[in-house]
């Protein structure tokens, strides 16, 4: 299980072996590129795009290795915390199973300990950090942020051919998933998740390939890196 100590150590291996590389080129200076942070909507293949980035990039990808920082930092069980990830779940449902657990931990310790979790990972830089409003916790100067859309009828047709389940379904649980993460930007982080300002780049799968969003989001990185950080 990963930890917070873990994700910054890997981080800090491919640093030292970046500054290695560049003991041959001594006009060079290293440097830490900053990160990237992609929101995505259920069913518009936001994972992909993330996974590739991190592929052409070089870059930490981090999903579900958040999860289990948090878990490790805060010492609580993985079901508790999935209670919180990118979910507003009520306050008796959370209690009630802090009490079976012997453990009551509350919204506000997540929230804690995953802008702790960004905030070191954000300090040595090139991860492509995936949802849990990074963007919102980096903020526009310090990151670059992605977010990765569909048309409900694209993302219905995604869903029910992944999970092998009806439009109808499908298209319910899209449904059900915006509200919750609507809420759980809202109640977090007091914004609302298609406040188009929050993000450097947004960006529609119904006509493009995951390759395609790809170029196009290392293009956007690539200006705005030079034209905050001069690099």
């Amino acid at each position: 299980m990963a930890s917070i100590e873990a994700i910054i150590e890997r981080q800090l291996k491919r640093w030292e072996l970046q500054q290695q590389m560049l003991k041959e080129k001594p006009k060079e200076k290293p440097r830490l590129r900053p990160i990237i942070t992609v929101s995505r909507g259920y069913g518009a293949h936001g994972e992909e795009v993330a996974r590739k980035l991190s592929e052409l990039t070089g870059f930490q990808l981090l999903d579900r290795e958040i999860l289990d920082a948090i878990i490790n930092d805060i010492g609580i069980q993985n079901k508790m915390v999935e209670l919180f990830d990118e979910d507003t779940r009520s306050e008796l449902e959370s209690w009630f199973y802090g009490m079976i657990t012997g453990r009551i931990v509350d919204k506000s310790d997540y929230l804690k300990s995953l802008t702790k979790t960004i905030g070191s990972i954000l300090k040595y830089g090139e991860a492509v950090i995936v949802g849990r409003g990074a963007n919102v916790i980096v903020g526009q100067d310090k990151g670059f942020h992605l977010r990765v859309t569909a048309s409900m009828k694209r993302r219905a047709n995604t869903i029910a051919e992944r999970l092998g389940i009806s439009y109808e379904k499908a298209f319910k649980q899209i449904e059900e998933s915006d509200k919750r993460k609507a809420a759980y930007f809202k109640k977090s982080f007091g914004v609302d998740i298609n406040d188009l300002t929050l993000y450097d780049l947004v960006i529609s799968t119904d006509s493009l390939s995951v390759d395609d969003v790809v170029e196009l989001a290392l293009l956007a990185y690539g200006k705005k890196e030079r034209a905050l950080w001069g690099k």
